[in-house]
């Protein structure tokens, strides 16, 4: 994904980024695919050096943009894991933490503010768990960043040919 990637501020934004690389890649790969059967059935069975080449090419570039996009979601996940393994654990205590000093309530009054930090405790909890669909858009986001590039690039690549 590119640097200036969408915040956590606006989970949507995440998804909606995917959601145009996604289509964008699909029109690249789309065009590229149709291109490219254009040229072999144009030459059928005895494909010219230029030909042979973009056969090639198409070979090593699914190889090498599958390999970025695994190594790509794997650091991500790397990243993403440790820190909302973090964060869960963090907040886990805190919510034990505060569970515990309301069930040790000795007054009315002191159960109700007790009560009143444990379930904050517990709405950071759920904070804390709803970042992972920002968490798994970003994962998707790393992955698709260079299937992305390698159609986009080919079809501005082969058009250009075409012309």
């Amino acid at each position: 994904m590119p640097t200036q990637s969408p915040s956590f501020k606006n989970p949507l934004s995440l998804w909606a980024d995917i959601a145009l690389k996604t289509s964008e890649m699909l029109w690249s790969s789309a065009s590229v695919i149709q291109m490219r059967s254009t040229r072999m059935a144009a030459h059928g069975v005895q494909p010219n050096a230029s030909d042979v080449r973009e056969m090639q090419l198409m070979g090593q570039e699914k190889l090498s943009a599958g390999a970025a996009a695994g190594n790509a979601m794997f650091a991500q996940m790397q990243r993403t894991n440790a820190l909302l393994l973090q964060q869960f654990m963090e907040q886990s205590a805190k919510g034990l933490s505060a569970w515990l000093s309301f069930a040790g309530s000795r007054t009315p009054a002191q159960a109700m503010a007790r009560g009143r930090g444990w379930l904050e405790a517990a709405g950071r909890a759920g904070r804390t768990s709803a970042q992972l669909s920002d968490a798994v858009a970003r994962v998707t986001g790393h992955g698709l960043a260079p299937v992305h590039r390698a159609a986009t690039a080919n079809a501005r690549r082969l058009s250009r040919k075409k012309s």
